[in-house]
């Protein structure tokens, strides 16, 4: 039997109310030869029994034992996948029965396309559409100026279920790093543009999932704006590592002196000859870390990164479902109640500031003043 030109990738994590839903968008695709991984990273919901009768032959269903994070699960589900193209699906999103069609078009037919994304719609947990996502709203352009983008913004402007990948360059590329755990989407995504085009088909084949209680990875919390200011700053020092023609040009367009600064040399394999924390702080966008807070943050910036920069990427690919990588997890755990950016500081402190300001500024403040005088 011949394999599936497409390889659906799912991983699931307590989405017992959405997984069928999100499995049937799948099946309802016009375009038919795949096949679907799915992984279930230790669910405690009963998402498992939830697809105890499905019968679909294409689909094969894992699950670890307990959870190891989405990251490592993907990298399962991509050392199972056969197809040519890896499409991600979230196990709460949804797809329009065309996305497949619509974007294997693209990709059959541009050999220098490596990725194809979509516009995406946002919906609440009764499907009830909640309006175009605008930030996915992307116009197409060369991957020289996505990695502008990617370098001046420092937003993520692809959305990750909206995704079709080919193969052959996330095998040049490499597989998710499982080290991070927020912006392993963006991370991927300057790797692919640094060796191929990206193409966003200009319509809505994605509706993406937002959760009213703010659980969603990506959800408005803040110890998700704490990880995701950590990630992009050793996403930065990753691409600057690498070093590739096309992100030292990217760099060079928005800041001439950054790029003299990080010492790029085109024969040169490393992307710095400064140590690590400095490397690391001259990649940071724009006011991220402050002078004034450098010297009183290094020691934990430095060993954050030595933790992050002993790990390998990726999960060695022909590892057993539920394997446990006891590195990975212990990096997680050490990471998970640090803020080495300090970023619940300065928001506790900006906090602080706006109320005092509410008090001093309050007509009842004003009127109390003689009073206050007394003491």
């Amino acid at each position: 039997m011949s394999a599936p030109l497409i390889s659906i990738c799912i991983t699931s994590y307590n989405h017992r109310n959405f997984i069928k839903g999100t499995i049937e968008s799948a099946r309802q695709q016009t375009f038919k030869d795949w096949e679907m991984i799915l992984i279930d990273d230790g669910s405690t919901d009963g998402t498992l029994d939830a697809l105890a009768g499905l019968q679909d032959e294409r689909i094969s269903i894992h699950a670890f034992a307990a959870n190891q994070t989405r990251c490592v699960a993907l990298n399962q589900t991509l050392a199972r996948a056969k197809g040519r193209y890896i499409a991600i699906l979230n196990s709460d999103d949804l797809w329009h029965p065309l996305k497949l069609e619509k974007q294997l078009e693209v990709l059959e037919n541009h050999r220098e396309v490596g990725v194809a994304f979509t516009w995406v719609e946002m919906i609440d947990e009764c499907d009830t559409s909640l309006g175009v996502a605008q930030h996915f709203r992307q116009p197409n352009q060369a991957s020289q100026r996505w990695l502008n983008h990617f370098l001046s913004d420092g937003v993520v402007p692809f959305c990750h279920p909206s995704a079709l990948i080919r193969r052959a360059v996330l095998d040049q590329v490499g597989f998710y790093d499982e080290r991070l755990t927020q912006l392993l989407d963006f991370d991927l995504w300057i790797r692919l543009c640094e060796h191929s085009e990206a193409w966003v088909v200009p319509e809505v084949l994605t509706y993406e999932r937002i959760l009213s209680d703010r659980s969603n990875a990506s959800g408005d919390r803040p110890d998700v704006w704490a990880r995701t200011h950590w990630e992009r700053t050793l996403v930065y020092f990753k691409a600057l590592q690498r070093n590739h023609p096309r992100l030292r040009s990217a760099l060079r367009e928005l800041d001439p002196t950054r790029a003299t600064q990080c010492d790029f040399h085109e024969q040169d394999s490393q992307a710095s000859n400064h140590d690590p924390l400095t490397t690391l702080l001259l990649a940071s966008n724009a006011g991220q870390l402050s002078e004034s807070r450098e010297i009183n943050q290094s020691f934990k910036i430095a060993t954050a990164l030595h933790l992050f920069q002993s790990l390998p990427e990726c999960q060695a690919t022909n590892s057993d479902p539920g394997e446990t990588r006891n590195d990975i997890k212990s990096y997680h755990q050490w990471i998970k109640n640090l803020d080495p950016l300090y970023y619940f500081e300065r928001m506790q402190l900006e906090g602080t500031k706006r109320q005092l300001d509410m008090v001093i500024n309050s007509a009842s403040w004003k009127l109390t003043a003689p009073f206050r005088k007394q003491f």
